[in-house]
């Protein structure tokens, strides 16, 4: 049997053998070797070689996608959490605001229609709605973050690790994890010294530049970038 090919990558070998009467094909990978006999004369040649590169392909993807690229482990403590609301605030204050006031102004205009109509009891209702409608904006999100810091992440100061795979990220702790597609995320910010990857508009994974121990943040911002082009933006 003579050696006719062989095509070699860092986890994968394909050899190929001749003889008179047959052809052979040995597929080395880290777990084993198959060996495929190929008859000249058999009339299953092409479904075959169909097989065989299927199974190449197949092993090729899996390889791929079980790839670790990056991995970070970021401990979620108070001053890193307020870092993020002060951030978060930054960014989305304005409309907060905007749509209070838009809602507000609404309703005066309820009320003053109310009064010229002299329908007095509806225009107190309204009034009654604006005051508790101002309040509920004003506190609701101080009683959220107050809730957040005395979460068991927070007053722990919880580590989550972040697994970057070539489709997906995966999210864990000690105890259980998680994994989300990269078109899942929402949005996706660069600061100076943080990665805020939101999976909606209130709610983001933390990632901490300093803690990559595989791969370095540069090298994570062109990729994110890459994956989250459409919704990726760095901020100072």
């Amino acid at each position: 049997m003579i050696l006719a090919e062989s095509y070699s990558f860092s986890f994968l070998t394909i050899s190929i053998f001749h003889s008179n009467q047959a052809l052979y094909f040995r597929l080395s990978i880290p777990l084993g070797e198959i060996t495929f006999k190929h008859s000249q004369k058999n009339i299953e040649t092409k479904i075959l070689l169909v097989f065989l590169f299927f199974l190449i392909y197949v092993i090729l993807s899996l390889v791929i996608n079980l790839k670790i690229l990056f991995k970070n482990t970021t401990k979620y403590s108070p001053d890193i959490y307020q870092e993020f609301l002060t951030f978060h605030g930054k960014k989305h204050q304005f409309t907060y605001i905007l749509y209070t006031a838009i809602i507000i102004a609404l309703l005066l205009f309820c009320v003053i229609v109310q009064v010229k109509s002299h329908n007095l009891t509806l225009a107190i209702i309204f009034c009654i709605i604006i005051t508790f409608f101002f309040l509920w904006r004003y506190f609701h999100p101080i009683s959220k973050i107050s809730k957040e810091f005395e979460s068991e992440k927070i007053r722990n100061e919880k580590e989550f690790t972040f697994i970057f795979y070539e489709k997906y990220i995966k999210i864990r702790d000690k105890l259980q994890f998680d994994t989300i597609k990269y078109y899942k995320l929402y949005k996706v910010y660069e600061t100076p010294t943080f990665f805020y990857l939101y999976i909606d508009r209130t709610h983001s994974f933390l990632i901490d530049k300093s803690k990559f121990s595989l791969g370095s943040s540069e090298d994570f911002s062109t990729f994110i970038q890459k994956k989250c082009w459409y919704n990726f933006k760095k901020v100072k």
